[in-house]
């Protein structure tokens, strides 16, 4: 099963708003720093000589938390100039991702030793360039192609595997040779995961993401997509990872998560997060619309917030369970619907105000065969 993705930029800029306070434990530093600060100046002012042993004890705090502040701020300014310098260039991603590693690294530093919001936007925003500019090099639409192994059934009916990798980009078929963006063949499904981590952080920056599993039936779009117990697919592993870094942007960020999935079966549009399937009948009816913003929204599906990544697997597994599946002659578990699970994720930093929202659309295709291969009939057919 191949998967294709592809990021288009959605970001939803709001006014500014009056500052909030520092977070707790940057508020605690900076308190602490000041008021050490303005106790020394005060003892001097009283006359305690600074040979004083209390003094000379503060004073080197003092110099050692300023040292540290002056540090970090010099390698912020050094990771932020190496951007500048590749900016506009044809940069290579392992350039690149130093660079995003060096920011990354600079900020959680200078939140450490308590740097102000406004001290450290700059670096921010180029963090965010930096990573949006190696997945752009990657390609705005990437493919590529998973072979999975001989089932029982197919070894025990004299079959004969028909593709032969060539490398980790290219594969030959009876019908020719083929290139990819990359080639599994058919590796573990962290490896396969590997190559949309990023995009994941992609999402929480403001862009829509769009995750495609493509194939025949029984190629494995669905395990590639869902996994299996043990095995866990994109999908739980994207809803681990945006967790993850949301966790990392406590503090400073708010991140607002919610979902929903619609299924395509029969030229219908079913909403799977709403009651069981013996109340659809009574469910509004889901349409297609534009939004003011021109984008393509679902009129009336029900969309959950959820709170953690358990939440959210929980969501995820009550829609697959009342996933249109049909039995036809090649997978008696074959989907024979279309699924499309999104996740809208709203990033705040709660010192500006600046809001960032972002979608990862994770979609599991029916199968790609003619219907004279699956020897599909009746309403299968659609």
């Amino acid at each position: 099963a191949s998967r294709c993705a592809s990021r288009t930029a959605s970001r939803a800029a709001t006014p500014p708003r009056a500052a909030t306070p520092e977070p707790p434990v940057v508020n605690v530093l900076l308190q602490s720093r000041a008021q050490l600060r303005a106790a020394l100046e005060h003892a001097l002012v009283l006359g305690l000589p600074r040979a004083d042993a209390t003094v000379t004890r503060a004073e080197a705090i003092l110099q050692e938390w300023d040292t540290k502040t002056q540090a970090v701020v010099a390698d912020l300014k050094r990771a932020v100039d190496a951007w500048g310098e590749v900016r506009g260039m044809d940069a290579d991603v392992a350039t690149l991702k130093d660079i995003e590693l060096s920011l990354a690294a600079g900020l959680n530093h200078a939140r450490g030793v308590g740097l102000s919001e406004a001290e450290m936007r700059e670096a921010e925003f180029c963090k965010r360039k930096v990573h949006n500019t190696i997945e752009d090099i990657k390609g705005q639409v990437r493919v590529y192609c998973r072979v999975r192994p001989l089932s029982e059934r197919e070894a025990s009916e004299g079959d004969v595997p028909a593709v032969r990798i060539i490398d980790g980009m290219t594969l030959e078929v009876p019908s020719g040779v083929f290139s990819f963006d990359g080639v599994y063949a058919p590796s573990s499904q962290e490896q396969v995961f590997e190559d949309c981590r990023d995009l994941v952080q992609s999402t929480l920056d403001g862009h829509n993401v769009t995750i495609v599993a493509y194939g025949q039936t029984g190629a494995g779009k669905t395990y590639t997509m869902y996994g299996s117990p043990g095995q866990e697919g994109i999908a739980p592993r994207a809803i681990n990872e945006l967790f993850r870094l949301a966790e990392t942007m406590k503090g400073r960020h708010s991140v607002r998560v919610s979902a929903s999935m619609v299924e395509l079966y029969n030229n219908t549009l079913i909403d799977l997060l709403r009651p069981p399937r013996r109340l659809r009948e009574s469910s509004p009816k889901l349409s297609l619309k534009y939004d003011h913003a021109g984008l393509v929204q679902i009129e009336n599906i029900g969309e959950k917030e959820v709170k953690n990544a358990s939440e959210l697997k929980a969501l995820l597994e009550k829609g697959l369970s009342q996933r249109t599946v049909a039995a036809n002659a090649m997978n008696i578990e074959s989907s024979r619907s279309h699924l499309i699970f999104t996740i809208r994720a709203i990033t705040r930093n709660t010192l500006t105000g600046e809001t960032h929202s972002g979608k990862l659309l994770l979609c599991d295709l029916g199968g790609s065969e003619r219907l004279k291969k699956s020897e599909a009939s009746g309403p299968q057919r659609k």
